[in-house]
């Protein structure tokens, strides 16, 4: 059966790769201006974060904010710090390594 998608990828697809004992690929987003696929931002562990907040005010893209008790990245704005920074300056400023890729 062929599932119609939206250009973004839905998140839940990434929950209907494979399974068990299988990697499972990245979550792709399609980058508008070029038309390719490409990875999904970076994303916060929730359980490792310590919600101190040195991820919110290093990010160019204002994509981190706190939801609840812990800091997350919004991936419709993350762009990995591309342009701005050499590397993602969440990972690199996180006392606690939460930052990681998707």
């Amino acid at each position: 059966m062929q599932i119609a998608r939206h250009p973004l990828y839905c998140a839940a697809d990434y929950f209907r790769m494979p399974g068990p004992g299988r990697q499972n690929p990245p979550i792709l987003v399609r980058d508008p201006s070029t038309g390719e696929d490409v990875t999904m931002a970076y994303k916060i562990n929730a359980a490792d974060c310590a919600a101190c907040g040195a991820c919110e005010s290093e990010c160019p893209n204002n994509a981190i904010s706190l939801k609840g008790d812990v800091y997350a990245i919004d991936p419709n704005k993350c762009q990995e710090c591309k342009g701005s920074f050499d590397t993602p300056q969440c990972a690199a400023v996180c006392p606690s390594d939460a930052c990681v890729p998707a």
